[in-house]
């Protein structure tokens, strides 16, 4: 893939070289070649020479086809030869002998100095000749070694669209397998499927009602209330100073709790200890029921029906905390009894505190 994309580049270089690209169409070779020299003769002479000379080559190759000019045979050039003078020469005049003497000397030197060109031209054709060999022994074994590359280039390529489908039916097969699942996960999607829908508040409302009376409370509506009915009476949609109560606890006839009824999913942990509208206390016809004026509403509970939480504000440490139940009215009246005969550790909290050594 590398060397066919290589020749590829080298064909769009030839073609955009501004001095040899026009001679693609007449020989692919000579523009490549020409284009090679121009791009490398000020970074790199001597690949921008060797490049020259192939160009030249095939260049003489396509004036010899295109011409049909023969290059074969041998060919001498001889210079002229000057003559000697006889031995047996009649008497002739000492200037004019002289004057031939110096002609054939002028001869002989041309002779001998036409001889050594001719040596030198004909050294000069033959390492050219040599020359011309080695490039065309170059230019066939590139020819083989891109032949061959290509061979290999094409094996390669084989394998390589042999592999990737191979990988892409691995892959497909490991797609469509099913996913392991952890058991603890898997339990928990079971266990989230079969857990019935979340309640809402009037849901709620009934399960709480359920809850009271299953720990001994009387739920009572606000029009036919009567706290001392029973010894723990709740009384439902009871009117605060700031609002409406879901329910308020009654023990022994006096006002001491209170239940807010939330939509399952509601975060509880936090939401008695934010709950200050209960501070304002109740209406002043209910004032005298109250059992602690400075705290109305000391046993205070928030509850979806299936999550409750308590908060005891008898504690002087109170924090709310998750319960199971309602308590009952009756251990409810033991707090209240332990809070007003012992007021310094009014809850059994208060009392280990207290003991605690410092």
């Amino acid at each position: 893939m590398n060397g066919h994309n290589a020749d590829d580049r080298l064909r769009e270089l030839a073609k955009a070289s501004p001095n040899f690209g026009r001679l693609y169409g007449y020989q692919p070779l000579l523009a490549i070649y020409g284009s090679q020299a121009e791009l490398t003769v000020l970074t790199n002479p001597n690949a921008a020479y060797v490049s020259a000379g192939q160009f030249a080559e095939v260049l003489a190759e396509e004036f010899v086809t295109r011409t049909g000019t023969r290059t074969g045979g041998t060919r001498t050039v001889s210079a002229f030869v000057p003559p000697t003078l006889p031995a047996d020469a009649p008497s002739t005049d000492p200037e004019e002998l002289a004057e031939l003497q110096e002609a054939l000397e002028g001869h002989r030197r041309a002779l001998a100095e036409s001889r050594v060109r001719l040596s030198e031209t004909s050294d000069r054709l033959e390492a050219g000749r040599r020359a011309r060999a080695e490039a065309e022994n170059l230019i066939a074994t590139a020819e083989q070694a891109k032949t061959a590359y290509a061979a290999q280039v094409e094996e390669l390529r084989a394998q390589v669209s042999e592999l990737r489908a191979n990988h892409q039916q691995q892959y497909d097969r490991e797609r469509l397998k099913p996913r392991k699942v952890a058991s603890a996960a898997r339990d928990a999607v079971v266990e989230r499927a079969q857990r019935p829908a979340p309640l809402n508040e009037v849901q709620a409302r009934k399960k709480i009602d359920a809850m009271l009376a299953k720990a001994g409370w009387l739920i009572q509506s606000k029009a036919e209330a009567n706290p001392l009915a029973g010894r723990g009476v709740a009384i439902e949609e009871f009117t605060l100073a700031t609002g409406r109560a879901d329910y308020v606890l009654y023990v022994d006839g006096k006002i001491v709790g209170v239940i807010e009824a939330k939509r399952e999913g509601t975060a509880l942990a936090g939401a008695l200890a934010q709950n200050e509208r209960y501070a304002a206390g109740v209406l002043k016809e209910h004032a005298m029921a109250v059992w602690r004026r400075e705290e109305p509403f000391a046993f205070r509970y928030v509850s979806t029906g299936a999550e409750t939480y308590f908060l005891n504000r008898v504690d002087p440490d109170a924090r709310s905390r998750e319960v199971f139940a309602f308590h009952r009215p009756e251990t409810i009246a033991a707090w209240m009894k332990r809070a007003d005969e012992e007021p310094d550790t009014p809850t059994f909290r208060a009392a280990l505190r207290t003991n605690m050594p410092s």
